[in-house]
């Protein structure tokens, strides 16, 4: 009966809910500009990929150097990522 009474309750719910992800910017709100591909320069990209001993998992390190330019100015920003990610094998987990 609970799934039944949260199924209905969500079907009303659903439709207030909104969100546009092709374009989350609303012009002439009061949030800071998007930082879109439109106004940033991928200076470098480094992707380093790391296999564990067993074969199991592997971690990927991903760097990016970028620059934007945003209404005159120019910043550097530098993101790093570290991912760790099970191997997969005909859509299953390789466990070893």
């Amino acid at each position: 009966m609970k799934k039944y009474l949260f199924a209905i309750t969500f079907l009303f719910i659903a439709p207030l809910a909104y969100a546009n992800m092709a374009s989350p910017y609303i012009e002439g709100s009061q949030f800071c500009s998007p930082l879109t591909s439109r106004n940033i320069r991928i200076l470098k990209e480094t992707i380093d990929v790391s296999i564990n001993s067993n074969f199991s998992a592997a971690v990927f390190d991903v760097q990016y150097q970028i620059q934007a330019k945003i209404e005159g100015n120019k910043y550097r920003y530098f993101l790093k990522q570290r991912i760790v990610a099970p191997i997969l094998r005909y859509g299953l987990i390789v466990k070893r």
